[in-house]
């Protein structure tokens, strides 16, 4: 069985897209992009799945500091898996009642022209995921 190191937790957007790749693969989850490289290197697994590109933030950086990092001996790039990603707003409480929203920083900057039209004065706070 092939095995799949990504971004956690299961359900997330990383684990979407090695589910996607390969629906029967064991997807082992970390919560960094480094240590799912370095359990890949370790060949802990057969794969590694990690987030390269976003059409509004464009590459993510980090991601591909690492992937220069491999050699022919070690990784190479083998396909990209597109998400379509749709994102929701949840609240507890009625809209006019929010004072902070929770997000990942990605989800924030995506959304940042929303939320500074439909909430102005609201503050904004990053969590993990």
């Amino acid at each position: 069985m092939i095995s799949i190191a990504t971004l956690g937790p299961k359900g997330s957007h990383a684990w979407q897209a090695a589910r996607r790749h390969q629906a029967d693969a064991h997807i082992k989850l970390f919560t960094r992009i480094t240590e799912v490289i370095e359990a890949f290197l370790r060949q802990e697994t057969d794969l590694a799945v990690i987030p390269v590109y976003n059409t509004r933030e464009g590459e993510n950086k980090e991601a591909f500091r690492l992937l220069e990092s491999l050699t022919p001996d070690c990784g190479y790039w083998v396909d990209n898996v597109v998400l379509p990603i749709h994102l929701s707003l949840g609240s507890l409480e009625k809209r006019e009642k929010l004072r902070i929203l929770l997000g990942t920083k990605s989800v924030l900057r995506q959304c940042e022209n929303h939320f500074a039209k439909i909430y102005p004065d609201i503050s904004l706070l990053s969590v993990p995921d």
